[in-house]
Order: structure tokens, then C-alpha cells, then sequence
């Protein structure tokens, strides 16, 4: 049976503290939520609650909104059953994509579920473009089978006709990763999170010309940072730096232009590392190396890292992390606004 090791900020009682300080939360304890989780995506924590989900169910857990001893099985509407495909946990709102490419709003506080009307309405050989994947901030953003992006819902002016194949988004700026591996960016750009060497605001997808000529294999965004790594397993990072979220052992606030991380041992010798996932919390970013070594850096306050925050308040450079209460094999892990979850074998 599969377990999730969560940590940081979580208010939802359900979640509940061991000696370590990174909390177990074993699905074979949770005898009322019989469903498998098998992958990083049937789990979202929100700021008080998180949810857990399958194509057909989803449940919810959080001390405001629901009886926290045996949590919410949502009502869902009879046509998205057994049609989740995305789920996202948002502060007011859950925002769910189902598999024939419809997107629903349902409201934590009223109970209201609400559809997003359809703003797709081109014709591509007699088929509907699809939606594959929504993401958000403070906009929801949703990316088609054809490589086209919604601020929905508008569509998003393409003039270069670049395919895009992903989309992270922080608070007010969004990343996206075309099909030739490049770096594309649009939004505010008040904290150097747009990556263009200045602080301006870029309506429309703008290429990151710094990372041009560089194939980027993922891209990840949270609060006003970004991480992304290339084919080579290098790591760049930018935007805003004021707990040290990009690992750069820099003092300045923001960075505008990605920057190459270098790893430090602990004897100040750079080592070669080769990372394969990173991900971005508010302010905080943890990798996985291909040697399955986790590193992280920025603040520590809450636990985020996965770590004590007595032995480690802030990472001013990315630190190696042990996570030695961990005993299960690693499967993945994934990183939310104010915590992080590890999932096991």
C-alpha cells in the first residue's frame, strides 16, 4: 500500500504530527478512502484543506469545510463521474478538468458548483480542440492538444505559431514550455519572474531568450520564482530571491535572467550533479537528482523542506536533504504553496 509523507504548513487536523517532523499519512489508515493513490496528481493541498481523488471520487479534509473525522465525499455532478482528470485545490475554489475537456468550478464555502462555459470554438478536421491541462494563479490558464493557450477565456495571442506541451504558473506570471524545448513567459514581471532581464509586464508569450539554445525538459513555477532543468540535468532559476528560493547563495532580492546552479558540498567543492524533477513551493525549491538525492533551498519555516527547521531555517544554497524516516522507496514527490509531499512504493 502506497503512503504520502507530507510536510510544512498544513492547518487540516487530519494531518497529524509524528516525532519526525515530516508527517505520515498512511492510506492503509485512512480505511474510508479504499481507492489507490498511485501517482503525485490524486493528491492537492490547499492553504486548509487538501483532497483526495480518483477519475470518479473525490474526497475533501480540511478543519473549516468539513467533519474532520471522516471528511467530504463531494456530490459530484452525474456528468463529470467517472471523468476527473485534473484537479486543483485554489483558495476559494476547486477548479476540476474532465477528460472531454470540461471545466467545472466548485466552491468550498457555498457548496456551489459552477461550469466554466466552453470558450474553445475553432474547427480542427471536424474535431473539437481539446483541453489537456489547466493551471492557475490569480488566472486560470488552460493549454489545448494543439499547443494553443487560454488566459480563459481568451485566447492567447501566437504570433510565432510555437506548439506549447506545458504550463506552470505562480501568482501573477506564467511559464510555458514550447515543443523545440524552449521557454516562453508572459505575465507581471515585477520581481524578475518573466526572465527578460527587466521588471516589465509581457501580455502575450514572450521567449526567454537567456535559456535559447538550451533543450528544457520541464519547467516549474510557484509565487513569484521559477525552476526549470534541461536535457543535460542543469538547473536555472529566477525571479524573486528574498528567502533564498533560488539556491543561488545570492544576497539580491531578484534575479531577472536564469542563472545556472552550481551544487556545493559540504566541503565547498562543486560536485556534478544531474537533476531529473524540481519543484517549486512560495518560497522554498526541492530537486531530485538522478542518483535519487533530494536538495533544497529557501525558506524552511514551516518544515517545507522536509526537514527540521532548527537545524535548517533558511537555505541560502541548495542543501542535500535526508530524509532517513523515509524507509519505503521513493516514488515522487511534489511541492504546493506552503508544504511538500513525498510519495512511496
Amino acid at each position: 500500500m502506497p503512503k504520502i509523507y507530507v510536510s510544512g504548513l498544513i492547518t487540516s487536523e487530519f494531518i497529524k504530527p509524528v516525532e519526525s517532523t515530516v508527517y505520515d499519512v498512511s492510506l492503509e489508515a485512512i480505511h474510508l478512502f479504499p481507492f489507490n493513490i498511485d501517482d503525485s496528481k490524486k493528491i492537492e493541498i490547499g492553504w486548509d484543506y487538501f483532497i483526495l481523488w480518483n477519475q470518479s471520487e473525490l474526497i475533501l479534509r480540511g478543519k473549516k469545510i468539513t467533519n474532520e473525522k471522516y471528511g467530504n465525499t463531494l456530490q459530484l455532478p452525474a456528468s463529470i463521474i467517472s471523468r476527473l482528470e485534473q484537479v486543483i485545490a485554489g483558495p476559494e475554489n476547486i477548479l476540476i478538468l474532465t477528460n472531454d475537456s470540461k471545466i467545472w468550478i466548485y466552491n468550498i464555502y457555498t457548496n456551489n458548483w459552477r461550469r466554466v462555459p466552453n470558450f474553445i470554438t475553432n474547427l480542427h478536421n471536424n474535431d473539437v480542440e481539446k483541453i489537456n491541462k489547466i493551471n492557475h494563479g490569480r488566472c486560470t490558464i488552460a493549454m489545448t492538444d494543439l499547443g494553443q493557450i487560454y488566459n480563459i477565456p481568451l485566447l492567447i495571442n501566437n504570433s510565432n505559431s510555437v506548439k506549447f506541451v506545458d504550463i506552470a504558473c505562480g501568482f501573477d506570471h506564467t511559464l510555458l514550455l514550447a515543443e523545440n524545448g524552449y521557454v516562453y513567459s508572459m505575465g507581471m514581471g515585477t520581481r524578475g519572474q518573466l526572465g527578460h532581464g527587466d521588471l516589465e509586464d509581457y501580455d502575450e508569450p514572450k521567449l526567454i531568450e537567456a535559456l535559447a539554445g538550451l533543450k528544457v525538459t520541464q519547467i516549474s513555477a510557484k509565487g513569484w520564482h521559477n525552476a526549470i532543468i534541461t536535457d543535460q540535468g542543469d538547473l536555472y532559476t529566477w525571479g524573486w530571491n528574498n528567502h533564498y528560493q533560488l539556491g543561488l547563495n545570492s544576497i539580491e532580492n531578484v534575479l531577472a535572467l536564469p542563472t545556472l546552479v552550481n551544487f556545493i558540498s559540504s566541503t565547498m567543492e562543486e560536485l556534478e550533479i544531474n537533476v531529473i524533477k524540481v519543484q517549486c513551493g512560495n518560497q522554498f525549491t526541492i530537486c531530485r537528482t538522478d542518483t535519487g538525492e533530494f536538495w533544497g533551498c529557501g525558506n524552511n519555516k514551516y518544515h517545507q523542506l522536509g526537514v527540521s527547521s532548527q537545524s535548517l531555517s533558511t537555505a541560502s544554497k541548495f542543501e542535500m536533504l535526508s530524509y532517513d524516516s523515509i524507509i519505503e522507496p521513493i516514488q515522487d514527490f511534489k511541492c504546493y504553496e506552503w508544504s511538500s509531499c513525498i510519495f512511496t512504493n
